[in-house]
């Protein structure tokens, strides 16, 4: 889960229900954190503080 601020920058990252290794977990917040400040609405009454990202590793 990703709390962001109206700009795109991420507030805070939360990994739960994760069925991956410590490895994939670090990965996913390094992807995540590296695509900062994340895309703006194309309306900003469509803002969402929010974010839920599902990634699930191919082996």
């Amino acid at each position: 889960m990703v709390q962001q601020d109206p700009a795109g920058y991420i507030l805070s990252l939360q990994i739960t229900d994760c069925t991956g290794d410590e490895l994939f977990k670090h990965s996913v917040e390094v992807a995540v954190r590296r695509s900062e400040p994340l895309p703006l609405a194309p309306n900003p009454s469509v803002f969402q503080r929010t974010l839920i990202f599902d990634f699930k590793p191919q082996r």
